[in-house]
């Protein structure tokens, strides 16, 4: 379970999310609901091809102003040191405000120990849309299940304003006992 607060120009959600993961086949979903100013959902679902790289496909839709599928591929690697780094890259079709553009993004986290982590991303539009993203932040793990993470992010795109945001969340794993 996670959940996350985003205030933009135009209003501001609350957002709660989850994941199910079925250890035979590998298969997994996940989705997330947005309530507030800003309502909305994201659909996920995905394949673990090995115990450290996944493939997933998704659908996102918040009300009227924007709606977003594509695909995402993750992958760890670990380091001789204890360390490992998450690395994901991703492709996203996004029409917004009926402008389409097509989202490329590169991004990564690196495990100082396994409960700290800092990470960073960048995304370039390409389209109605053109411009860059990217952001950075650092999560915690306060115990194995408890994590709260804090980072910065920028945007510039052609048809709108470049906007610095503050990322708050926290996120918590249920195991089946």
């Amino acid at each position: 379970m996670r959940a996350g607060f985003d205030d933009y120009d135009g209003g501001s959600a609350l957002t709660f999310g989850g994941r199910y993961i079925d250890k035979a086949s590998g298969f997994f979903g996940d989705g997330e609901l947005s309530v507030g100013d800003i309502d909305g959902f994201r659909l996920e679902g995905g394949l673990y091809l090995s115990s450290a790289s996944t493939v997933s496909f998704f659908y996102d839709d918040k009300d009227d102003f924007f709606e977003s599928f594509g695909a995402e591929y993750k992958q760890v690697v670990f380091q001789n040191d204890g360390t490992y780094m998450n690395l994901e890259a991703g492709v996203e079709q996004i029409d917004q405000f009926n402008a389409d553009a097509t989202l490329v993004s590169v991004g990564g986290d690196y495990y100082l120990d396994k409960n700290t982590s800092v990470g960073a991303g960048v995304s370039v539009a390409f389209g109605d849309a053109d411009g860059f993203g990217f952001e950075v932040q650092g999560t915690k793990f306060v115990d194995q299940n408890l994590s709260f993470n804090l980072g910065l992010s920028f945007t510039d795109y052609d048809n709108s304003d470049s906007d610095i945001g503050l990322i708050l969340g926290a996120r918590y794993r249920i195991s089946k006992m």
